[in-house]
């Protein structure tokens, strides 16, 4: 069950933990949004894109005082590397410009394109708030 802190336009499974520091720091980071896509889409429709819009404004403030890290899955296990790969990557950058486009600072934007092997993990991408910035 997700958190109430978390928000989900489409979600398929629990969120990943993601650790950091170092081998005694460890903090669970959690995505905030998960965005799952249609095999081979790069485009979000016009629902999605509204609630995504919806999404960014009601959490502005919480955005604005972070960097923002945005992971795409690529599920190397099924078909081609490459292609799932550059999917990844391009949904990841089409999020990063729907992020600028709404007025977030390139700078503070984070992008990461993850291998998987799990079958039930593709197709997603997801968007962390890192750390406030100091």
């Amino acid at each position: 069950k997700p958190s109430p802190d978390e928000t989900r336009i489409v979600s398929t499974r629990q969120a990943d933990l993601d650790p950091f520091g170092g081998s005694v720091d460890v903090q669970v980071d959690k995505p905030m949004l998960t965005m799952v896509y249609e095999p081979r889409a790069v485009r979000l429709d016009g629902d999605a894109t509204l609630k995504l819009n919806e999404f960014l404004n009601r959490n502005k403030d919480e955005l604005a005082e972070r960097r923002i890290r945005v992971r795409a899955l690529a599920n190397v296990r099924d078909g081609s590397v490459t292609d799932a790969r550059r999917f990844g990557y391009y949904r990841a950058m089409a999020m990063r410009q729907l992020l600028i486009d709404q007025g977030y600072p390139a700078n503070k934007i984070v992008v990461a394109i993850d291998d998987v092997s799990d079958a039930d993990r593709h197709d997603v991408v997801e968007l962390f708030a890192i750390r406030k910035e100091d």
